[in-house]
């Protein structure tokens, strides 16, 4: 589509002047900016209520649940090393 074919050119508007970007410059725009960035981590526990709806739990009410298990710092998930 050509510019003169949107209607961003219609007065009606009253753009003074139009911007545009490619998916492909927003995605490298974005992937350099998380490369880039340090995030702090974020951790949530969910459990379900008794109607199978997901609620958040705290760190300590998990650890209650599961006898002090913390299911994001297990160093295995292999079957054989319980």
């Amino acid at each position: 589509m050509s510019a003169n074919q949107s209607n961003l050119s219609d007065s009606h508007y009253g753009y003074d002047f139009v911007v545009a970007t490619s998916q492909a410059s927003i995605n490298g725009t974005m992937k350099e900016y998380l490369y880039n960035s340090v995030f702090p981590t974020v951790r949530m526990y969910w459990n379900q209520d008794d109607q199978g709806q997901p609620v958040a739990i705290s760190r300590d009410e998990l650890l209650q649940q599961t006898q002090g298990t913390d299911p994001l710092t297990v160093p295995s998930w292999n079957q054989a090393t319980p």
